[in-house]
């Protein structure tokens, strides 16, 4: 495989970034997982997807990240708790950054 379509294949997406509580259950934002998660202690995950690794409804109902995919389609994963004394490592800032970095991995595969 040549350099180009090595990083061809490693960019390509399109990349997504996930919020989803500890059993997967992918949410819109911070807002909506605080409505929807009972304990506001509770961590969440928060992810950059593509592919096989995107939610999914095969459960029927609410989407959901898969439990197994393709590695090359999850790049980054962090827990961050949805009430932080650290604002600056909570849930909501550590969200808008993976949402920056999907974007610029989208930007990237489009600037070959």
């Amino acid at each position: 495989m040549t350099t180009d379509e090595l990083r061809a294949e490693a960019l390509a997406g399109p990349w997504q970034a996930v919020l989803a509580d500890r059993y997967g259950y992918a949410y819109q934002d911070v807002t909506d997982a605080r409505k929807n998660i009972a304990d506001p202690d509770d961590e969440v995950r928060i992810t950059i997807v593509r592919g096989t690794a995107l939610p999914n409804n095969r459960s029927g109902d609410e989407l959901r990240l898969p439990g197994s995919y393709q590695s090359g389609d999850q790049i980054f994963e962090i827990d961050a708790y949805l009430e932080d004394e650290d604002p600056s490592i909570g849930a909501e800032v550590r969200f808008e950054q993976a949402k920056a970095m999907a974007a610029g991995l989208n930007a990237a595969a489009g600037a070959r």
